[in-house]
């Protein structure tokens, strides 16, 4: 059993004949076309691409509205996808709607303990020795760490087994 397969094909030519029948030559136009980019965006001023089969025809390049991307603007986007959360944090894919309020099209989740987060969502390490100078006791030096701190006990002292705050004299 053989299938066939049909493939529609339009070709347009213009030919203008005169009053003694005579015919100029052939102008085949290019033609631009616009798919209405699924109804998600609206077609450029810019052809995308060759233009296919026999030359004459050729798509407009789709600009998607916020949240859509793909040629005809086809698909959602999915903000998660490139991984943009830091530090191991959970992403969430925005709905097209919190999308174009946020602009952008993730969520990332909290930055864990000793961070911040900053406009761009990013995770900032808390330099707890500048935000709190008292941290350590008077015998020791904060160290900012990532994420943490540590107290570093003088010459002479170490570290109480109960805190990692407080020194004790040897």
């Amino acid at each position: 059993m053989s299938r066939f397969h049909f493939v529609p094909f339009l070709f347009c030519s213009f030919v203008a004949k005169n009053k003694q029948n005579r015919s100029s030559t052939a102008v085949n136009p290019h033609i631009l076309l616009c798919t209405g980019c699924n109804g998600r965006g609206h077609c450029s001023g810019t052809p995308q691409g060759n233009a296919s089969g026999n030359g004459q025809f050729q798509k407009y390049t789709c600009i998607c509205d916020t949240g859509y991307e793909g040629l005809d603007c086809e698909k959602e986007v999915d903000g998660c996808a490139a991984e943009p959360c830091s530090l191991g944090r959970n992403c969430s894919n925005l709905s097209i709607e919190q999308q174009r309020k946020e602009g952008r099209a993730y969520k990332c989740g909290p930055c864990p303990e000793g961070f911040v987060t900053d406009d761009n969502d990013t995770c900032i390490d808390v330099d707890e020795c500048s935000t709190d100078p008292t941290i350590c006791d008077v015998t020791s030096t904060c160290q900012n760490t990532v994420g943490s701190f540590e107290c570093i006990c003088n010459t002479g002292y170490r570290m109480d087994g109960n805190s990692k705050t407080q020194c004790n004299g040897n």
